[in-house]
C-alpha cells in the first residue's frame, strides 16, 4: 500500500472562550518558541513563577479587553469552528483528487488556549527542552492565582452576588467575587453547581467549607475543593500534538499549508514549521525513518536561508543580529499570496461591505493589516507578501468596479511604540499620537524598519483622513490578515475605526446587528481603551524644610503599587505618593521644598506638621499648606469634556504615569471615546460636538467592515489545490547570487532549485522585458543558466524557469525586475 500524505493547516489560533487558564496556557505557548524570552527562560516550567504569567500588564490588558470583547459576540468566538470548517473543507477536495493520493489531515495553531492538542508539540510544552525527566513539567492549574482565581462549589442555595466579598465560614479565606457560572443544578433547587471567579484572594478556602458573601442577599455554597482552575488538568500537556498523530498514521511526508495571518509568510508560522520540524528529527531518531517536511508558503525556505547568523540561537528577544543572512526576495515566492483565487475571495468580503446607496466612484477602501514581530524583518516577508496580495486584490476591484478612483484604494497600519522626547528616558512607550498601540512595525523585508511606501503605507487614522478630506461617502475596511471571524476583526477593529469616524456613521448604526452581537447589536464601547485604569484623582501638597528625601513611585508607576503613603504627623492623614518635585533647596542643605503629587488622600494634612514616607528610612519635611485635590477622581473618557464635577475632568484623561517613566499600558490617557461622529476632523476649542450631527470637518459619510470569507467553501477548495500541486508537482525557486541587476558585459547565473514531483527533471529557461507580450527561449535542458547581456540588451526583464518532472508535470517560478543597465 502507499503510505498517506499528511497535510497539517496552520492557523492563529485563540480561544473560544475567555477564561484565566486559557489565557495563561494560550500565552505560554506564545513565549515557548523564543528560549531567550525572559518568559521562556523563568517562567513555563518555574511553579515558583507560574502565577506571574497573568500579572503583567499585558495579561492584564487582555483580561480586561476581552471582559468586553468576548460577550458583545455571546461568548464565543467563531475562530475554531469556522477554522474546523474550512479543514473539512479541504479534506473533501483532497478525497477528490484525481491522482489516487490518501491524505490525512490534522490542524495545528500558533497558539490554542483550550485546544492544547493542536499546538503543534504539545509534550515539549509538558517536558521543556530537555525532555522528561530534567526539571518541572508545566502542570500550572492556578492553585496559588489570587488576581484571577476560580473556586468551584456544589450545593448552591442563594445566588451569589458579583462585586461583593466572598468568605468562607471555617478558613476564614476571602476573595471578591467577579463572575458566577453556575454548570449544573438551580439555586431554587438547592443544588447549584459551578465554580466562581474570584480577585483579591486571602487565606486558603478549604475543600466542603461553607463559603457565604457580603451582598444584601448573601449568596451561599459549598466550596468544591480549593482555589485553582475550574476543570483544570495538569497533565494536559501530556498528549499528542497535530504532527505526532499524523506520524503514528504512517505518513510518507507532510505538507504543511498556512493561513495563520491571511496567506503571507509569518514568523508565527515559521515557528510552528521549527516545532513541528523538532517532532519530525525526534521521530527519525527513534524510529530511524526520514519525514520530509514542505511548507507551501515558504517551501523555497527562505526564511531559514535568510535567518541570522550571529549570535548562534538568535531570536528578536536578543535585538537586532550581529550578522544576518542577506538572501533576495525575488525568486522565492508565496504561491498562496500570489493565487488571485485568494484575491477573489478578499475582493469579494469587501464588496460585501460596500453601500447599497453609494456609487462605486464615490467609496473608498482601506485594506488595513497587522504588523510583524519588530526585529524579525531580518528574516520575515510578511509584509511583502502582503503588498502582493493587496496589488491583487486592488486589480480586481478596478477591474469590476471601472468608476473606482484606484486612489481611493490604499492600506494602513496600526500605531507603533515611541520615544516620548518629553520623558526622563529613551524607552519607547505607548503614546496617545498612535492611539496606544504596538501593532504597526510593517517593516520591509531585510530592510532597515522601511515600512511600505506609495499607497500601501498610512497609518489607519491618517487613511481615514485622506478619504474623508476626497470627499469619500463611504469606506469600507478590508483586515486580509484573517479569514475566519474571530473578536479581532468583529471586534476590535470596529472600535479602532468608530473611535476615528464615528459609530453613528456605521452602515448599520439604526438598523443593528443582533445576529453578530446578541445583546446590543453592535460592536461599540463606551470608550476604546476600556482596560485603563480609571481613577484619575490627584491631590496636591506644598512642602518645605525637607531634610530627608521623600520616596515616591512604585512598582507600577500607574496604580502605585508598592508605593510610599505619605503621613501627617499630627493629622494622621495619607496619601499613596506618585510623584516628588523639588523645585527649590535640596535634601542635602535641609531646605529642599516644592510639591508633592498624591493619589487616594484620605485625611486633611496639617499646615506645618512633619510629613513623612513609611519607608524603612523615611524622608521628612513639613506640610506647607493643606492637600488640594486638583483633578476628579474620575477620569473623563467623553470626547466633549465632562463639566458634571466641580473639579477637572480634562478629556483627553491625564497622562497618571509620571513622566521619568515608561508610560504605563493601562494608562487612562490611552482611551478615546467611541463618540458619535469621530475624533478627525473635531476641535474641541471650536466648540463641543453635537450628538445628532457631523460638526467642523468630522466625516459625513458610512463606513462599514469587510465580510470574512469564513465558512465560504472555496476557502478550503483553495488550500486543497496547493496541497495536492505540492504533492504532485515539481516545485522550483531561483538563485542567482543575490543579484538585482547587472550591467552589460558582466554575467549572471540563475540557478533553478527543485523539491517535489518525481525526479528526472528537464529545464526550459526564457526571459521577457518590459512591455513584451512574448517570451524568448534562452539556454539548454540545464539547471543553471548564465546570461552574458551585450550592447542593446539595456533594460528590465523576467526570468523564468519551466521545470517538467518524469511524469509530466510541471512547476515554474518567475523571477521579476532584473535590471540590465549601462556600465
Amino acid at each position: 500500500c502507499t503510505r498517506p500524505i499528511g497535510v497539517i493547516f496552520v492557523v492563529h489560533g485563540g480561544a473560544d472562550t475567555h477564561r484565566p487558564q486559557l489565557l495563561w496556557d494560550a500565552g505560554m505557548q506564545q513565549f515557548s518558541y523564543d528560549p531567550n524570552h525572559s518568559v521562556y527562560k523563568l517562567v513555563i516550567w518555574n511553579p515558583n513563577w507560574w502565577s506571574l504569567g497573568l500579572q503583567s500588564e499585558s495579561s492584564i490588558k487582555f483580561i480586561r479587553k476581552y471582559d468586553f470583547e468576548y460577550p458583545r459576540i455571546g461568548g464565543t468566538d467563531p475562530f475554531r469552528s469556522l477554522t474546523e470548517q474550512q479543514l473539512t473543507d479541504m479534506e473533501t477536495e483532497l478525497d477528490s483528487n484525481t491522482y489516487g493520493i490518501n491524505f490525512e489531515v490534522d490542524w495545528a495553531g500558533w497558539m490554542c488556549g483550550d485546544c492544547v492538542n493542536h499546538y503543534s508539540y504539545p509534550r515539549f510544552m509538558y517536558y521543556g527542552p530537555d525532555g522528561p525527566g530534567v526539571g518541572n513539567n508545566c502542570t500550572y492549574c492556578g492553585e496559588d492565582d489570587t488576581e484571577n482565581a476560580e473556586l468551584a462549589f456544589d450545593n448552591g442555595t442563594a445566588e451569589f452576588n458579583v462585586g461583593a466579598t466572598l468568605t468562607g465560614q471555617t478558613s476564614g479565606a476571602t476573595g471578591v467575587i467577579d463572575k458566577v457560572t453556575v454548570n449544573s443544578g438551580s439555586w431554587v433547587g438547592g443544588d447549584a453547581a459551578g465554580y466562581l471567579t474570584l480577585s483579591s484572594v486571602s487565606g486558603t478556602f478549604q475543600d466542603n467549607e461553607t463559603i457565604v458573601d457580603d451582598g444584601t442577599s448573601p449568596g451561599s455554597a459549598l466550596a468544591d475543593g480549593t482555589i485553582g482552575w475550574y476543570g483544570c488538568d495538569p497533565d494536559r500537556y501530556d498528549v499528542d500534538g497535530p504532527v505526532e498523530r499524523l506520524l503514528k498514521k504512517g505518513v510518507s511526508r507532510i505538507i504543511m499549508v498556512d493561513l495563520t495571518v491571511g496567506g503571507p509568510r509569518f514568523s508565527k508560522t515559521y515557528d510552528v514549521v521549527q516545532m513541528t520540524t523538532r517532532v519530525v528529527d525526534e521521530w527519525k531518531t527513534e524510529h530511524g525513518i526520514s519525514i520530509p517536511l514542505t511548507w507551501i508558503n515558504d517551501y523555497s525556505n527562505l526564511m531559514e536561508r535568510s535567518f541570522p547568523i550571529q549570535p548562534v540561537g538568535w531570536t528578536r528577544s536578543l535585538g537586532m543580529p550581529d550578522e544576518d543572512s542577506h538572501v533576495l526576495l525575488n525568486g522565492s515566492p508565496n504561491p498562496i499570496t500570489s493565487d488571485t483565487d485568494l484575491a477573489t475571495l478578499f475582493r469579494e468580503a469587501i464588496e460585501a461591505g460596500m453601500s447599497g446607496s453609494v456609487s462605486d466612484a464615490n467609496t473608498g477602501i482601506i485594506i488595513l493589516n497587522h504588523a510583524l514581530h519588530d526585529n524579525d524583518e531580518v528574516f520575515d516577508p510578511k509584509m511583502d507578501d502582503t503588498i502582493v496580495l493587496n496589488e491583487n486584490i486592488k486589480d480586481e476591484l478596478l477591474v469590476l468596479h471601472p468608476t473606482m478612483d484606484p486612489d481611493n484604494i490604499i492600506g494602513a497600519r496600526m500605531g507603533i511604540k515611541e520615544v516620548n522626547d518629553e520623558a526622563e528616558h529613551t524607552l519607547e512607550e505607548r503614546t496617545r499620537e498612535m492611539r496606544g498601540e504596538n501593532l504597526g512595525q510593517q517593516w520591509l523585508y531585510e530592510s532597515d524598519k522601511e515600512p511600505p511606501g506609495d499607497e500601501w503605507g498610512y497609518f489607519y487614522w491618517d487613511a481615514l483622513e485622506y478619504l474623508k478630506d476626497r470627499g469619500v461617502e463611504h469606506i469600507v475596511i478590508g483586515f486580509t490578515q484573517i479569514v475566519t471571524d474571530s473578536v479581532l476583526n468583529l471586534v476590535e477593529i470596529p472600535n479602532q475605526i468608530g473611535k476615528e469616524i464615528g459609530v453613528k456613521n456605521w452602515l448599520k448604526d439604526g438598523t443593528w446587528d443582533y445576529t453578530t452581537y446578541p445583546i446590543v447589536g453592535h460592536p461599540f464601547a463606551d470608550y476604546w481603551g476600556n482596560w485603563v485604569y480609571t481613577d484619575c484623582g490627584e491631590w496636591e501638597l506644598q512642602f518645605d524644610n525637607g531634610t530627608e528625601e521623600i520616596a515616591a513611585g512604585g512598582l507600577n508607576p500607574t496604580t502605585l503599587e508598592g508605593a510610599a503613603r505619605l503621613i501627617g504627623d499630627t493629622s494622621g492623614a495619607e496619601g499613596v505618593i506618585k510623584q516628588v518635585i523639588v523645585e527649590s533647596g535640596s535634601w542635602d542643605t535641609n531646605d529642599a521644598a516644592g510639591k508633592i503629587i498624591l493619589k487616594d488622600v484620605v485625611g486633611s494634612f496639617s499646615d506645618g506638621e512633619i510629613i513623612y514616607d513609611d519607608k524603612g528610612d523615611p524622608g521628612s519635611a513639613l506640610a506647607n499648606g493643606t492637600a488640594t485635590q486638583t483633578i476628579s477622581t474620575d477620569c473623563c473618557f467623553e470626547m466633549g469634556g465632562c463639566a458634571d464635577d466641580p473639579l477637572p475632568r480634562p478629556y483627553s484623561p491625564p497622562r497618571l504615569t509620571p513622566l521619568p517613566d515608561r508610560r504605563h499600558d493601562m494608562d487612562p490617557s490611552l482611551a478615546y471615546d467611541l463618540s458619535d461622529y469621530g475624533h478627525l476632523g473635531y476641535d474641541p476649542g471650536m466648540g463641543a460636538p453635537d450628538p445628532n450631527n457631523p460638526v467642523q470637518d468630522q466625516y459625513t459619510g458610512t463606513w462599514e467592515m469587510y465580510v470574512c470569507p469564513s465558512d465560504d467553501p472555496r476557502m478550503g477548495q483553495l488550500l486543497a489545490k496547493h496541497v495536492i500541486n505540492a504533492a504532485v508537482k515539481p516545485m522550483v525557486y531561483l538563485t542567482n547570487g543575490n543579484l538585482e541587476g547587472i550591467t552589460v558585459g558582466g554575467s549572471v547565473t540563475f540557478e533553478a532549485h527543485v523539491s517535489g514531483g518525481e525526479p528526472g527533471y528537464t529545464y526550459q529557461w526564457s526571459i521577457k522585458e518590459a512591455g513584451d507580450p512574448d517570451w524568448t527561449t534562452v539556454g539548454g535542458n540545464s539547471s543553471t543558466w548564465t546570461w552574458n547581456p551585450g550592447g542593446g540588451d539595456e533594460g528590465t526583464y523576467e526570468v523564468r524557469c519551466k521545470v517538467t518532472d518524469s511524469r509530466g508535470h510541471i512547476g515554474e517560478v518567475i523571477w521579476e525586475g532584473f535590471v540590465v543597465s549601462t556600465p
